[in-house]
This record gives C-alpha cells, structure tokens and sequence, in this order.
C-alpha cells in the first residue's frame, strides 16, 4: 500500500476495483481511455499472472478535483468495492462515503422481493414504486444532481451519453411522403433537460436587455399579441396616410436544426453574454449526437455538428439571438418601414419573421440581406413558402410575383390570418375554418376512450375552445352560428364523449338543481373535498353526475328500470331503491356493521367507528359501483334472456366492482399515510395488515341480504 500513499500524495484518491478475471488487455484499454480525459490514471495494485490476468485486483486513481464534485464519470462495466469501511465506493456513476447508496440498495432489494411476478400485477406495481421510489429518495437525488451539474459546470466535462438524444418526427402538414413536411423532435435525458433548465432559467431574465421590442417570443413582458395587433394596425394607418408597404412572411428551412453553432457563440458573445455562460453552452453542444426512430426502427447514432435540438428547455432561448442578428442586419441595410417617426424593419417571434418593406422594389436589397445571412448563420429561406402581402392603399396593378417571391392577397401567421384589404365574407370563412380545426380536435380527444367527463373538459378547455378564443382575441366575435355549433360540440364531447359528428346516442349532462338532501354549500364543500382524493377520475365521474342530477336514468330516457320495478327509473330508484344498488349498499351494511341511511352515501357522512377519509372512497366506489350496476343491467336486457334474474346477475357484478374499486385503490398505493394512523387493524373496508403493516382491503365474507333503511 506504499505505492497508493504516494498517489494519494500527488494529489489522487485510490478506489479499489475487484476484478479478478480482467485481462492485462482489457485493462490497457479502459487505462487509455480514462487518461484521454485527463483527470483519472489507472494502475494495477497486484502482479499478474502469466495470463495477463489480474489476481487481486485494480485501483482507478481520481484527481482530488474529481473527488470533491462527488462525481465518476468512467468505470467501465467494474465491479467495485472500497478499501476499508469508511473509504467511497463506486457506485451508480457516483463516488460518496455517505449511506445512501446502501439504504438505496437496501430499499430496491426489498421492493423488489415484493413486486408481483405476474405480468398483471407487474403493471399494477409499477406506478406506486415509482412514486415511492421519488418521494424516499428526493432529497437525495437532489443533492445529487447539484453535484452532478456542479461537477460539469467545474469540470468543463459531462458524463457518457450526457449529450446524446432520439429524433422522433412530429407530421406538420402537405404531402406526407415529403420529409420536409415533417418536424423533428430530439428527445433528451432528462438530466440533461433540467441542467438545460436551470441555464435557461438564468438567462431567461437577461433577454429583454439584449432582445429588441420587435421580438416578442420567450421574453418576460412580451406576449405574442403585440406582433399580432402591430400587423393588424400597420396596414389601416398606412391606408390613411395614403401609402403602402409590403410584409414578408419569411419561412426558414429548418431553421433550428440548420444554424451555425460558430456563428451563435460569437451573437451571444457579441450581445453581453459572459464566457463562463458562453462556455457552458457550448458544452451541451459540443459533441451532440442521436438516433432517429421511423416505424420503431431505431437508426445508428449521428453526430451533429449545427443547429440547436428542438426539445431542449434552452434551444428556444439561444435562436433569438440569431434572430436578433437577422433584425440588425436589416438595419444595417436601411430596411424598414417608417411609421411615426421610427423605422421598423421586421416583426419576430422566435423563428417566425415579418420583414417590412416600402415597395416591391426594394425586395431585391432584402433578397441580397437574406443571402448574406444565411451564408453567415445557415438560414436559408424556402421560397416557396416565402410570401409577399401588401399592405395599406395598395395599389391594383401588382403582379402575381415579384423577384421570385408569390404575391398574395392574404397571408396567415401567429394563428391569424392577415390581408391586403378588409374582406367581411372571407372572415366568416375562416370562422368555419377555425371551427373545422376545433372539430377535428374534438374527434381525436373522443378517440381517447379511458378519459373521464373531467380529463374531456379540460382537454376540450385547452385544445379546442382556446383556438376559438384566441382568434376571437384579434378577429372580434365570432358569429352566432360558430359559437352554437361549438356549444353543441362541447357539449357532445364533455357529456357524452362523442365526436362532433358522430351518430351514437348517448345522453347528455344536464344539470338540474340541487342534487342532494344538503345544501348547495353543504355539497360544494363535498365535491371539494372529494377532489382532492387521490383516485382515479374515472371514479368520481359517477358521483359528479348524481350531483348535478346529469345521470342517464330510465325516467329521464322515458324508459322503465329493467330491474321490473313499478317505482319511477329515476336517480333515487337507481341509486338507492333498485335491486341492484341495494346489492352494494347490503354489502357496505355488512361491512360496516349496521344500517346506512341514503344521506351517509349521497353526502358522504361517515357512521361512527368508521374513518371519515375511507369513508369517503366508500362512497365514491359505492355510486360508481351502482352505475356500473345498472348499465350492465341494461346491457343483459338487449340479450338473449339468462337463467337467474336481470337485477340478481346485475348485483353481483355491482357488489364486486365496488370491493374491486378499493383493491384497485389500494394496489395502486393511493391511500395517505395517514390513514394507518386512523385505520388500525379490523377498521371497516381499509385497515393496516397486522404483519406488514399496509394498508390492505378489509372485506369480509358474509353479506348481510337486508336491504338498507329508508332515508
């Protein structure tokens, strides 16, 4: 050991490795490529045999530098273990002397013993290790990976595979056999995407120092409707005034993936950027390569040695000042428009450009700026999608294009189209066009057969009513005739879960009054509470839709419950008096050890000796047990006639999807941690397991067949 005491002198740390079978071969490559990063030498601690095989073992002697960040980059596939039990060990990528990797082996160990060996269970599993996985070890990771980027922004150096990506392709629009019409996504690792993050979090509020007015895209302050207003104005004000202008609606060819890093570096150098941050960017673009993944192929990696990836936090961040650059070397060339006293040469937001010129004879000195741009920055327009509008008291003779450029009476960009004059009935077109792009949208959020009432409002919030409202921002109000067909769409989407143009019959959501023995608060606070519960949506449906009277019942289908009762089908009979909910309310009777009144279910009121949070699940799982019951009893009735009775058949599958609700509940480990605190070992339906202390599904065998008293 005199020979790592003097290692350790020279200012390295030993690590030792046990690999008996490693070949004196082996050894020598692993040694040349670790010295290659020129902070780890590599030397054999034993004599070998006359096989080259090492006897003992290997020590990886680490630059102290290396052993303060808490970070090993390269061990090879070694199996290591440490000299003594204070020394660090090599493990996951990561040198510490802390205990975390053994309570981490040690917790994974045991999670694994447990999980499930059959496929179903595996699936069932999975989510909650995950979540468990997360909320034991949080801080840990943290603290790991502000070692980790530590240790890069130091080091000047990223681990193995830090850098690499998979390019997935996102269809755009045109002809699908043309690769140009398609967008490459890179998908990174997501460590590599929260360092990206945080650079991007910190340059972020730099921008609007550096980033003209004239650029409003990912600037705080700045919001895309600037842009959209201005190209909304500009025209009218120069129709006033007795002028007109051009706009250019510029389109790059793929103008993230084809810039020229070189020339990035030295715009951000240019505009104020520091060389410490100058030079962590060009870390994460420096050696950048990825795979490309068509039809589940996977293709072999590619270096790529321009552009920013599409799917990096910072990448958004970086083009503008490219743009920025285009914006100056407008100016440069006295290109622009003159309005008010000041020169506007361009509208941008990120990529997206709208040059503005006097006339159409200066589009060859904006042709001429172009191309020098792209020889510097590896921008280069596509023609033909290049579009020239005129704009303001245009004149009537402009021909159909202009130095190779199409002229057009109407352009559309941002989401909003623009033209050269006001134009009433080519508006409400384009309300038809908007409304046609909200159904398509609507047809594929009905696609999505698992999605609740809830997940299919929000979807049809975010997705489709937005496109609607956004227009509606800069174009005024829509039409009377748009805004019912997309109530009508809405509502087919969020209360029946059909697309605007389908032909099934379901029945929709209506509310109708108060749905409950309580108070309009009373169930307002209810619903509120019952949100929070961590469960599936799917769940709650049922219970959302009792409350606001909006269930499909036989009374309001001007049918009869198919259970051959005299008694009204209407959401009492089906959700209290039916056979087949007094199935599931006996078996909760029985559970629960005494009778349980209608406003104990439908109001969520716990009975004594029974946890007011399990009781609440019991609810949820009880209503959506009892619609589960009543449409399988009507699925039985459009069939051939079975042996046992409609509503007996109907009960059983409702009573077991009601005990199947909490075993679903407790499998997918939902249930707070506090609920061992209140759940001991024999509380009705969910109570802690005596020997693994879990909380576990307390059904019990014999089912009182009484049915439950009359609220």
């Amino acid at each position: 050991m005199a020979a790592a005491a003097s290692w350790r002198q020279a200012g390295f740390q030993v690590v030792f490795v046990q690999e008996p079978h490693l070949t004196f071969h082996t050894r020598t490559a692993i040694e040349r490529r670790l010295r290659r990063h020129g902070w780890v030498a590599y030397i054999s601690l034993s004599p070998t045999g006359p096989s080259g095989r090492a006897r003992g073992g290997t020590a990886i002697l680490i630059k102290q530098e290396l052993l303060r960040s808490g970070v090993v980059s390269v061990v090879g596939g070694l199996r290591p273990s440490a000299l003594g039990p204070h020394r660090p060990r090599v493990r996951l990528g990561f040198l510490t002397s802390n205990p975390l990797v053994q309570e981490l082996q040690a917790w994974l160990d045991q999670e694994l013993a447990a999980a499930p060996a059959d496929h179903l269970g595996a699936l069932v599993w999975w989510p909650s290790f995950k979540r468990r996985l997360a909320e034991r070890f949080k801080a840990s990771f943290l603290s790991i990976l502000a070692r980790l980027y530590t240790a890069v922004s130091t080091l000047g150096q990223v681990p193995a595979g830090f850098t690499d990506g998979l390019i997935t392709i996102l269809y755009k629009a045109g002809d699908r056999a043309d690769p140009a019409n398609y967008r490459p996504i890179t998908l990174l690792c997501t460590d590599y995407r929260l360092y990206a993050k945080v650079l991007a979090l910190r340059l972020n509020p730099c921008l609007a120092d550096v980033i003209d007015r004239e650029q409003t895209a990912f600037v705080p302050g700045r919001r895309i409707g600037e842009n959209v207003l201005a190209l909304q104005c500009l025209p009218e004000l120069l129709r006033r005034q007795g002028r007109w202008a051009v706009c250019i609606f510029c389109d790059f060819r793929k103008a993230y993936d084809t810039l020229d890093r070189g020339f990035l570096f030295r715009a951000m150098a240019a505009l104020g950027v520091g060389e410490g941050f100058l030079a962590l960017v060009r870390l994460l673009l420096a050696d950048t390569r990825a795979r490309a993944t068509v039809n589940r192929w996977v293709s072999t990696p590619e270096a790529s040695h321009a552009g920013v990836r599409q799917g990096c936090p910072l990448a958004p961040l970086l083009y503008l000042f490219i743009a920025q650059a285009l914006l100056c070397l407008l100016r440069e060339r006295n290109l622009g428009v003159d309005v008010a006293g000041q020169r506007f040469a361009a509208l941008q937001f990120a990529d997206d450009a709208e040059v503005l010129l006097p006339s159409v004879d200066d589009i060859p000195s904006f042709l001429s700026a172009m191309a020098t741009f792209g020889d510097a920055t590896g921008q280069r327009l596509n023609v033909e999608k290049t579009k020239v509008l005129p704009i303001g008291a245009v004149p009537s003779d402009l021909p159909p294009t202009a130095h190779g450029l199409q002229v057009v009476s109407e352009a559309t960009s941002l989401g909003v189209t623009f033209a050269s004059t006001p134009d009433p009935a080519a508006a409400a077109t384009r309300w038809q066009e908007v409304l046609e792009g909200v159904e398509a949208c609507y047809g594929r959020i009905a696609s999505l057969r698992r999605l609740s009432i809830f997940g299919r409002g929000l979807a049809s919030a975010a997705y489709g009513v937005s496109r609607l409202l956004y227009r509606a921002e800069f174009s005024g109000h829509p039409p009377t005739a748009t805004t019912e067909a997309l109530q009508r769409a809405t509502s087919k989407l969020v209360g029946r879960g059909l697309a605007p143009h389908a032909q099934q019959r379901r029945f929709a959501v209506e509310a109708a009054g108060a749905a409950h023995d309580g108070s309009g608060q009373e169930v307002a606070a209810l619903l509120q509470r019952l949100w929070r519960l961590r469960c599936d949506n799917g769940l709650k449906e049922p219970f959302w839709l009792l409350a606001h009277n909006g269930l499909p019942t036989a009374a309001r289908l001007q049918s009869s419950c198919k259970c051959g009762a005299a008694a009204p089908g209407d959401r009492l009979h089906h959700y209290w008096a039916c056979p087949v909910a007094a199935a599931v309310l006996s078996s909760i009777a029985a559970a629960a050890g005494g009778s349980i009144p209608r406003h104990a279910i439908w109001l969520c009121r716990a009975p004594a000796g029974i946890y007011a949070g399990v009781w609440d699940l019991v609810c949820l799982a009880a209503v959506a047990a009892m619609d589960h019951g009543r449409r399988t009893l009507y699925a039985l009735s459009t069939g051939p006639p079975p042996e046992a009775p409609l509503s007996a058949i109907a009960g059983r599958s409702a009573r077991a999807h009601f005990w199947s609700n909490l075993a679903d509940f407790i499998a997918f480990d939902c249930g707070p941690l506090s609920w061992r605190d209140h759940c001991p070992t024999g509380h009705p339906f969910i109570h802690t397991h005596p020997a693994t202390s879990k909380l576990v599904v307390h059904c019990l065998e014999a089912v009182a067949t009484a049915p439950p008293s009359a609220a």
